[in-house]
């Protein structure tokens, strides 16, 4: 399984990718990084059908991985951007460590850029390019391994759950506890404020 991604999105429906492979190139020296490989891919639908076309980059065979490219994204963004004359997103993922950094960048503007978890890296560059935040989570996700696709099938085949068992929800993450703080937090006011009302 592929640990690290990077992926442009390039706001063209007629990207030259021999542009982006010299842009990237010239790059890359720059910020002494390992030379990188393009290849057109499919993208996210509504991504695609807004006329954004999706990049896969990768080292090429006697690279050494993606890594100098996380620290240099701007700039890897801003070249391709300034090539092309179009809009560019750039996002690279890292599954490993469950991060994850993004960069738009527009020809001659200034760029947007965001780093953190994977989640809330995606979140916000969907709302930056106006796009499905499912889509592009779908998009990234790491693809899962054959054996364990059919291990999950079997266990859940053995499982006999009982009516008890299913009406059990599951465990709330950190952002359903956030959110049902608010709420109660919320709740506690209101019955201040209809107390204070009364008086």
């Amino acid at each position: 399984m592929k640990q690290q991604r990077l992926i442009l999105f390039c706001a063209d429906v007629d990207v030259d990718l021999e542009e982006i492979h010299r842009a990237l190139g010239a790059a890359c020296e720059q910020v002494d990084a390992s030379a990188l490989e393009v290849d057109e891919v499919e993208g996210p639908e509504a991504l695609t059908a807004a006329g954004w076309t999706t990049v896969a980059v990768r080292p090429s065979r006697r690279g050494d991985g993606l890594g100098a490219v996380e620290k240099n994204l701007d700039a890897l963004a801003r070249a391709c951007a300034t090539a092309l004359r179009e809009d560019v997103l750039a996002v690279y993922l890292d599954h490993a460590n469950g991060s994850a950094r993004a960069c738009l960048q527009s020809p001659g503007g200034f760029p947007r850029s965001i780093d953190g978890e994977i989640f809330h890296v995606l979140r916000q560059t969907a709302t930056w390019v106006e796009a499905d935040a499912v889509q592009m989570m779908r998009f990234f996700a790491p693809p899962a391994r054959p054996n364990e696709l059919q291990v999950q099938a079997g266990e859940i085949s053995d499982i006999g759950l009982t009516g008890e068992e299913k009406d059990l929800e599951a465990e709330p993450d950190e952002e359903d506890r956030f959110v049902e703080g608010k709420l109660k937090s919320a709740k506690e006011w209101m019955e201040q404020y209809r107390a204070a009302r009364k008086r």
